[in-house]
């Protein structure tokens, strides 16, 4: 469609590159994205884990990720108005979820916000079948360029956005789900 377009390379250069990193898909979010009901959750989430061989281990992690996460999210809060911003977006749920946090808090900013989403499928050049991913974690790095779609956001979609992420929010499931 008219409104993406496949990059090969950076319109513009590479500026701060944020990483929101909690996945929202899933706990608590009622309270804030980054209330302490989130945070009560990923503690238990950390605990969980069989990984640690020290039982200290959890809560070190856990606030350290949880200073990335919240330095990420106030990054976001104090942009200048009308920034432009771009969102790299693929088809799963915790990435769509912050996305759509994201972009709440960007509509505040009046920031211009382009998606950078993960095309459904591309044909191998060899062979010519359709290879589908997933996720960004599934794309080779040099690869990057031919998976990429660039969409710029409307301001009337961001706010839909936006108030979709208010919705979630108030709902506040356990469990956020992309269907």
């Amino acid at each position: 469609p008219a409104w993406t377009r496949q990059i090969k390379e950076p319109a513009l250069p590479l500026g701060r590159v944020l990483c929101l990193g909690d996945d929202l898909s899933m706990g608590p979010i009622e309270g804030g994205w980054y209330g302490p009901e989130r945070k009560a959750f990923l503690r238990e989430m950390y605990a969980g884990f069989d990984r640690w061989d020290d039982p200290a281990e959890p809560d070190a992690c856990l606030e350290e990720d949880w200073a990335a996460y919240t330095a990420a999210a106030e990054a976001l809060r104090q942009l200048p108005a009308g920034e432009k911003v771009r969102l790299w977006v693929d088809r799963t749920p915790e990435a769509v979820c912050g996305a759509y946090a994201a972009t709440g808090l960007l509509c505040e900013r009046r920031a211009g916000i382009s998606l950078m989403r993960l095309r459904p499928y591309r044909f191998r050049p060899a062979d010519g079948s359709a290879v589908t991913l997933k996720g960004w974690g599934e794309a080779d790095p040099e690869q990057l360029a031919d998976w990429v779609e660039e969409r710029v956001l409307p301001v009337q979609i961001a706010r839909y956005t936006g108030w979709q992420w208010e919705q979630l929010r108030q709902e506040n499931s356990p469990l956020r789900a992309l269907v």
